[in-house]
């Protein structure tokens, strides 16, 4: 699967990011070690936040969407990636809205006084 990159966030060590993310974001930790609480889910009635431990050189493909906290154990650099399908898409999208409003301003003109 192909990736794009959305950025690095650098996180000091005990702190803790809250992030949304979408289902086959890709993390990476690039420097330092972090512990990953995946989305929640549901079980019966309890919530589970099902924890991985991630190493310097490490990367984690999220199964689900959701939210996600990333609790930095040391000093850390942590890289998201998005599967290039969801980019693709949303860039296809706001190129058709972007050619639909200049085709419509194109044949709208107003009209000139007398």
């Amino acid at each position: 699967m192909t990736y794009v990159p959305l950025g690095r966030t650098r996180i000091s060590t005990g702190e803790a990011l809250r992030v949304a993310v979408d289902a086959g974001t890709l993390l990476h930790v690039a420097h330092g070690a972090v512990t990953l609480r995946e989305p929640p889910a549901w079980l019966a009635q309890s919530v589970l936040m099902p924890g991985t431990r991630l190493e310097e050189g490490q990367m984690h493909e999220l199964a689900r969407a959701g939210w996600i906290e990333i609790v930095a154990d040391r000093d850390t650099e942590v890289a998201q990636y998005a599967p290039a399908g969801l980019v693709t898409e949303a860039l296809g999208l706001v190129s058709r809205v972007v050619h639909a409003l200049r085709t419509m301003s194109w044949h709208h003109r107003p009209k000139e006084p007398a």
